[in-house]
């Protein structure tokens, strides 16, 4: 190789090596959240989990409210099917 075909052979790895690395910019970062309200992501996420846990608290509560109304009621429905059976009982043994 002769140094015409040497100089051509470098000037072209040169351009190569400069158009790859101006493809090679850098990446901008994105900028940082701004925090208005004085609270990062965790605190935001605290503060949801409190949420969740009182709504499931008020609704379980709620659950056993109407569990011991539905117990309440189907004691009294026995009770009152225990005391007619029991009086038809008193009169078929007093014929």
């Amino acid at each position: 190789m002769d140094i015409r075909h040497s100089g051509l052979a470098s000037a072209i790895l040169l351009a190569g090596l400069l158009a790859t690395l101006g493809a090679c910019h850098k990446q901008e970062s994105p900028p940082a959240p701004q925090v208005v309200s004085g609270e990062g992501p965790a605190e935001r996420a605290g503060k949801e989990l409190d949420r969740a846990a009182t709504s499931a608290g008020e609704k379980m509560a709620e659950a056993k409210d109407k569990a011991a109304a539905s117990a309440n009621q189907a004691e009294r429905k026995t009770g009152q099917a225990l005391e007619k059976a029991g009086e038809k009982m008193q009169q078929d043994a007093n014929k």
